[in-house]
Protein backbone atom coordinates (compact mmCIF):
# COMPACT_ATOMS: atom_id res chain seq x y z
CA UNK A 1 0.00 0.00 0.00
CA UNK A 2 1.28 3.43 -0.93
CA UNK A 3 0.30 6.97 -0.02
CA UNK A 4 1.48 10.27 -1.41
CA UNK A 5 1.25 13.57 0.40
CA UNK A 6 2.53 17.10 0.34
CA UNK A 7 4.03 18.67 3.43
CA UNK A 8 3.70 22.43 3.35
CA UNK A 9 1.47 25.47 3.26
CA UNK A 10 2.19 27.46 0.10
CA UNK A 11 2.01 26.26 -3.49
CA UNK A 12 5.65 26.76 -4.43
CA UNK A 13 8.46 24.27 -3.99
CA UNK A 14 10.24 24.94 -0.74
CA UNK A 15 13.69 26.33 -0.13
CA UNK A 16 15.69 26.03 3.04
CA UNK A 17 15.57 28.77 5.65
CA UNK A 18 19.04 29.98 4.66
CA UNK A 19 17.47 31.93 1.80
CA UNK A 20 18.43 29.55 -1.02
CA UNK A 21 16.90 30.21 -4.43
CA UNK A 22 13.75 28.39 -5.51
CA UNK A 23 14.29 25.24 -7.54
CA UNK A 24 11.99 24.75 -10.49
CA UNK A 25 11.37 21.15 -11.47
CA UNK A 26 13.64 18.18 -10.98
CA UNK A 27 17.38 18.65 -10.74
CA UNK A 28 19.91 17.12 -13.12
CA UNK A 29 17.55 16.23 -15.98
CA UNK A 30 19.61 16.09 -19.21
CA UNK A 31 18.18 15.86 -22.74
CA UNK A 32 20.49 12.97 -23.65
CA UNK A 33 19.03 10.86 -20.85
CA UNK A 34 15.43 11.30 -22.03
CA UNK A 35 13.63 9.30 -24.70
CA UNK A 36 12.92 11.13 -27.95
CA UNK A 37 10.10 10.98 -30.47
CA UNK A 38 8.25 8.85 -31.33
CA UNK A 39 8.60 7.13 -27.94
CA UNK A 40 8.38 10.23 -25.80
CA UNK A 41 8.09 14.01 -26.07
CA UNK A 42 10.45 14.40 -23.08
CA UNK A 43 13.71 15.12 -24.91
CA UNK A 44 12.26 17.73 -27.26
CA UNK A 45 10.36 19.27 -24.38
CA UNK A 46 13.57 19.51 -22.35
CA UNK A 47 15.36 21.18 -25.25
CA UNK A 48 12.55 23.75 -25.41
CA UNK A 49 12.92 24.29 -21.66
CA UNK A 50 16.66 24.89 -22.01
CA UNK A 51 16.01 27.38 -24.83
CA UNK A 52 13.31 29.13 -22.83
CA UNK A 53 10.67 28.28 -25.45
CA UNK A 54 6.97 27.51 -25.01
CA UNK A 55 6.28 25.71 -28.31
CA UNK A 56 2.93 25.63 -30.06
CA UNK A 57 3.92 23.04 -32.65
CA UNK A 58 6.66 20.62 -33.68
CA UNK A 59 7.14 19.16 -37.17
CA UNK A 60 3.47 19.43 -38.05
CA UNK A 61 2.28 18.24 -34.65
CA UNK A 62 0.46 20.46 -32.15
CA UNK A 63 1.54 20.87 -28.53
CA UNK A 64 -0.92 20.75 -25.61
CA UNK A 65 -0.48 20.89 -21.82
CA UNK A 66 -2.88 19.69 -19.13
CA UNK A 67 -2.65 19.39 -15.35
CA UNK A 68 -4.84 16.79 -13.64
CA UNK A 69 -3.38 15.82 -10.28
CA UNK A 70 -0.46 13.43 -9.92
CA UNK A 71 0.90 13.31 -13.46
CA UNK A 72 1.34 9.54 -13.74
CA UNK A 73 -2.38 8.81 -14.21
CA UNK A 74 -3.34 11.53 -16.68
CA UNK A 75 -0.26 10.82 -18.77
CA UNK A 76 -1.52 7.28 -19.34
CA UNK A 77 -5.01 8.60 -20.11
CA UNK A 78 -3.59 10.87 -22.81
CA UNK A 79 -1.28 8.13 -24.13
CA UNK A 80 -4.40 6.07 -24.86
CA UNK A 81 -6.06 8.87 -26.84
CA UNK A 82 -6.07 8.40 -30.61
CA UNK A 83 -3.97 11.04 -32.30
CA UNK A 84 -1.66 11.65 -29.35
CA UNK A 85 1.83 10.92 -30.66
CA UNK A 86 3.90 11.27 -27.48
CA UNK A 87 3.76 12.64 -23.96
CA UNK A 88 5.98 13.77 -21.12
CA UNK A 89 5.45 14.79 -17.50
CA UNK A 90 6.87 17.61 -15.46
CA UNK A 91 6.04 20.84 -13.69
CA UNK A 92 4.71 24.17 -14.91
CA UNK A 93 2.49 27.03 -13.70
CA UNK A 94 5.12 28.81 -11.61
CA UNK A 95 4.06 32.20 -12.99
CA UNK A 96 0.30 31.66 -12.64
CA UNK A 97 -0.11 30.01 -9.25
CA UNK A 98 2.92 27.97 -8.28
CA UNK A 99 4.35 24.60 -9.22
CA UNK A 100 1.81 22.29 -10.85
CA UNK A 101 2.31 18.68 -11.92
CA UNK A 102 1.31 18.44 -15.58
CA UNK A 103 1.42 16.49 -18.82
CA UNK A 104 2.67 18.01 -22.06
CA UNK A 105 1.99 16.16 -25.30
CA UNK A 106 2.15 16.42 -29.07
CA UNK A 107 -0.81 15.34 -31.17
CA UNK A 108 -1.69 15.00 -34.82
CA UNK A 109 -4.57 17.42 -35.57
CA UNK A 110 -5.64 15.25 -38.51
CA UNK A 111 -6.35 12.37 -36.10
CA UNK A 112 -7.79 14.09 -33.04
CA UNK A 113 -9.05 17.50 -32.00
CA UNK A 114 -8.11 19.79 -29.15
CA UNK A 115 -11.70 19.52 -27.96
CA UNK A 116 -11.28 15.73 -27.70
CA UNK A 117 -8.16 16.26 -25.57
CA UNK A 118 -10.10 18.56 -23.26
CA UNK A 119 -12.68 15.79 -22.95
CA UNK A 120 -9.95 13.43 -21.73
CA UNK A 121 -9.27 15.90 -18.93
CA UNK A 122 -12.95 16.25 -18.03
CA UNK A 123 -13.31 12.47 -17.85
CA UNK A 124 -10.28 12.14 -15.58
CA UNK A 125 -10.97 14.90 -13.03
CA UNK A 126 -13.94 16.14 -11.06
CA UNK A 127 -13.81 19.78 -12.17
CA UNK A 128 -16.11 20.86 -9.34
CA UNK A 129 -13.39 20.14 -6.77
CA UNK A 130 -11.05 23.07 -6.15
CA UNK A 131 -7.34 22.20 -6.13
CA UNK A 132 -8.11 18.48 -5.91
CA UNK A 133 -8.03 15.41 -8.13
CA UNK A 134 -9.18 12.29 -6.35
CA UNK A 135 -7.26 12.21 -3.08
CA UNK A 136 -4.52 14.55 -4.33
CA UNK A 137 -5.08 17.95 -2.73
CA UNK A 138 -3.31 21.28 -2.93
CA UNK A 139 -2.17 23.76 -5.55
CA UNK A 140 0.55 21.38 -6.74
CA UNK A 141 -2.25 19.13 -8.02
CA UNK A 142 -4.76 21.72 -9.29
CA UNK A 143 -6.45 20.93 -12.61
CA UNK A 144 -5.53 23.39 -15.34
CA UNK A 145 -5.67 23.68 -19.12
CA UNK A 146 -2.50 25.46 -20.23
CA UNK A 147 -3.29 26.86 -23.67
CA UNK A 148 -0.73 27.26 -26.43
CA UNK A 149 -2.05 30.18 -28.45
CA UNK A 150 -5.34 31.97 -29.06
CA UNK A 151 -7.03 29.09 -30.86
CA UNK A 152 -6.51 26.66 -28.01
CA UNK A 153 -7.64 29.31 -25.53
CA UNK A 154 -10.92 29.83 -27.37
CA UNK A 155 -11.57 26.10 -27.66
CA UNK A 156 -10.67 25.45 -24.01
CA UNK A 157 -12.95 28.24 -22.77
CA UNK A 158 -15.79 27.00 -24.97
CA UNK A 159 -15.30 23.45 -23.70
CA UNK A 160 -15.31 24.66 -20.10
CA UNK A 161 -18.41 26.79 -20.75
CA UNK A 162 -20.31 23.77 -22.11
CA UNK A 163 -19.40 21.81 -19.02
CA UNK A 164 -20.40 24.69 -16.74
CA UNK A 165 -23.77 24.99 -18.49
CA UNK A 166 -24.50 21.36 -17.63
CA UNK A 167 -24.05 21.77 -13.86
CA UNK A 168 -25.04 24.20 -11.14
CA UNK A 169 -21.73 23.63 -9.36
CA UNK A 170 -18.74 25.87 -10.05
CA UNK A 171 -16.13 24.49 -12.45
CA UNK A 172 -12.76 25.21 -10.86
CA UNK A 173 -10.53 24.11 -13.73
CA UNK A 174 -8.31 27.02 -14.73
CA UNK A 175 -7.57 28.04 -18.32
CA UNK A 176 -4.29 29.98 -18.51
CA UNK A 177 -1.55 30.60 -21.08
CA UNK A 178 1.08 27.88 -21.31
CA UNK A 179 4.33 28.59 -19.50
CA UNK A 180 7.80 27.10 -19.54
CA UNK A 181 7.52 23.36 -18.87
CA UNK A 182 10.13 21.76 -16.58
CA UNK A 183 10.58 18.12 -17.57
CA UNK A 184 10.56 15.57 -14.74
CA UNK A 185 13.34 13.04 -14.25
CA UNK A 186 13.60 9.93 -16.43
CA UNK A 187 12.03 7.56 -13.92
CA UNK A 188 8.75 9.51 -13.93
CA UNK A 189 8.26 9.42 -17.71
CA UNK A 190 5.65 6.88 -18.90
CA UNK A 191 5.65 5.70 -15.30
CA UNK A 192 2.54 3.53 -15.35
CA UNK A 193 3.16 2.13 -18.81
CA UNK A 194 6.58 0.91 -17.65
CA UNK A 195 5.22 -0.54 -14.40
CA UNK A 196 7.48 1.45 -12.10
CA UNK A 197 5.38 0.64 -9.01
CA UNK A 198 3.73 -2.60 -10.05
CA UNK A 199 2.56 -4.34 -13.20
CA UNK A 200 2.93 -2.36 -16.46
CA UNK A 201 -0.34 -0.80 -17.59
CA UNK A 202 -1.64 -0.75 -21.14
CA UNK A 203 -1.00 2.44 -23.10
CA UNK A 204 -2.53 1.19 -26.37
CA UNK A 205 -4.84 3.54 -28.23
CA UNK A 206 -8.43 3.14 -27.19
CA UNK A 207 -7.63 1.03 -24.13
CA UNK A 208 -10.31 1.35 -21.45
CA UNK A 209 -8.66 -0.60 -18.65
CA UNK A 210 -8.96 1.17 -15.29
CA UNK A 211 -5.93 3.34 -14.57
CA UNK A 212 -4.28 2.18 -11.37
CA UNK A 213 -2.48 5.27 -10.18
CA UNK A 214 -0.62 5.98 -6.97
CA UNK A 215 -2.04 9.48 -7.07
CA UNK A 216 -5.44 10.96 -7.85
CA UNK A 217 -8.02 8.37 -8.80
CA UNK A 218 -6.71 5.24 -7.10
CA UNK A 219 -9.38 4.23 -4.62
CA UNK A 220 -7.98 4.12 -1.11
CA UNK A 221 -4.64 5.29 -2.46
CA UNK A 222 -2.53 8.37 -1.98
CA UNK A 223 -3.68 11.15 0.24
CA UNK A 224 -2.30 14.55 -0.69
CA UNK A 225 -2.18 17.15 2.04
CA UNK A 226 -0.71 20.50 2.86
CA UNK A 227 0.51 20.80 6.44
CA UNK A 228 3.28 22.42 8.42
CA UNK A 229 4.75 25.86 8.98
CA UNK A 230 8.34 25.28 10.08
CA UNK A 231 11.60 25.55 8.15
CA UNK A 232 14.42 23.36 6.97
CA UNK A 233 16.10 20.10 7.78
CA UNK A 234 17.94 19.11 10.92
CA UNK A 235 19.98 15.98 11.61
CA UNK A 236 20.20 14.26 14.97
CA UNK A 237 23.53 12.41 15.38
CA UNK A 238 23.54 11.68 11.66
CA UNK A 239 20.90 8.97 12.05
CA UNK A 240 17.63 10.81 12.44
CA UNK A 241 16.19 13.44 10.13
CA UNK A 242 13.76 16.10 11.31
CA UNK A 243 11.68 17.78 8.60
CA UNK A 244 9.68 20.89 9.40
CA UNK A 245 8.87 22.91 6.30
CA UNK A 246 6.67 25.75 5.14
CA UNK A 247 6.38 24.86 1.46
CA UNK A 248 5.44 21.52 -0.12
CA UNK A 249 7.49 18.36 -0.21
CA UNK A 250 5.76 15.70 -2.27
CA UNK A 251 6.48 12.27 -0.77
CA UNK A 252 5.30 8.72 -1.32
CA UNK A 253 4.96 6.65 1.85
CA UNK A 254 4.64 2.90 1.69
CA UNK A 255 4.21 0.20 4.29
CA UNK A 256 7.50 -0.95 5.74
CA UNK A 257 8.66 -4.47 5.03
CA UNK A 258 8.65 -6.06 7.46
CA UNK A 259 5.97 -3.98 9.15
CA UNK A 260 4.54 -2.31 11.00
CA UNK A 261 5.24 1.31 10.18
CA UNK A 262 6.00 3.05 6.90
CA UNK A 263 8.97 4.33 4.94
CA UNK A 264 9.52 7.04 2.35
CA UNK A 265 9.47 5.34 -1.04
CA UNK A 266 10.10 8.43 -3.10
CA UNK A 267 10.30 12.22 -3.03
CA UNK A 268 7.98 13.08 -5.90
CA UNK A 269 8.83 16.73 -6.36
CA UNK A 270 12.60 16.36 -5.95
CA UNK A 271 12.35 19.85 -4.53
CA UNK A 272 14.87 22.58 -3.94
CA UNK A 273 16.32 21.38 -0.67
CA UNK A 274 19.74 19.81 -1.12
CA UNK A 275 18.86 17.11 1.40
CA UNK A 276 15.46 16.14 -0.05
CA UNK A 277 16.78 13.13 -1.93
CA UNK A 278 18.13 11.40 1.15
CA UNK A 279 14.66 11.14 2.63
CA UNK A 280 13.88 8.21 0.35
CA UNK A 281 14.35 4.99 2.28
CA UNK A 282 13.91 6.53 5.73
CA UNK A 283 11.35 5.11 8.16
CA UNK A 284 8.84 7.56 9.64
CA UNK A 285 9.60 7.69 13.34
CA UNK A 286 7.39 10.42 14.78
CA UNK A 287 4.77 13.02 13.88
CA UNK A 288 4.84 15.96 16.28
CA UNK A 289 6.77 13.80 18.79
CA UNK A 290 4.18 11.00 18.58
CA UNK A 291 5.94 7.69 17.93
CA UNK A 292 4.43 6.10 14.81
CA UNK A 293 6.82 3.23 14.23
CA UNK A 294 4.07 0.74 15.09
CA UNK A 295 1.31 2.70 13.36
CA UNK A 296 -0.24 1.56 10.09
CA UNK A 297 -0.12 3.63 6.92
CA UNK A 298 -3.83 4.51 6.96
CA UNK A 299 -3.59 5.67 10.57
CA UNK A 300 -0.51 7.78 9.79
CA UNK A 301 -2.28 9.50 6.90
CA UNK A 302 -5.32 10.15 9.11
CA UNK A 303 -3.04 11.62 11.75
CA UNK A 304 -1.43 13.93 9.20
CA UNK A 305 -4.81 14.97 7.85
CA UNK A 306 -6.27 15.79 11.26
CA UNK A 307 -3.14 17.25 12.80
CA UNK A 308 -2.32 20.88 13.57
CA UNK A 309 -0.83 23.21 10.98
CA UNK A 310 2.64 22.96 12.51
CA UNK A 311 3.83 19.42 11.83
CA UNK A 312 7.30 18.06 12.51
CA UNK A 313 8.13 14.76 10.84
CA UNK A 314 11.03 12.76 12.25
CA UNK A 315 12.58 9.95 10.22
CA UNK A 316 15.13 7.31 11.10
CA UNK A 317 17.28 5.21 8.80
CA UNK A 318 15.09 2.37 7.57
CA UNK A 319 17.54 -0.29 8.71
CA UNK A 320 17.06 0.73 12.33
Amino acid sequence: MIAAFVVGFSAAFFSLSNGGSQQRGHRGVRPQDLDDLPISWARQCKLAQIDGRVPESHDGLCVATFAAGCYWGPELAFQRQNGVVATCVGHTGYESGGANEAVQLVYDPSETSYEALCDVLWEYVDPTLKDQVGNDRGRLYRHVIYVHGDEQQQQALESKARLQAATSEKIWTEVVPAELFYVASVRHQRYLERGMKGEPQCASKGCTDPIRCYGGNRAGGPVTMQIGLGTGFEFDDGEQLLVSVQKPIGMVLEEAEPGPGCVVADVLDDSAAENAGIMAGYRLLAVNNMDVRATGLDEVMALLQQGPRVVNLRFVRAAQ
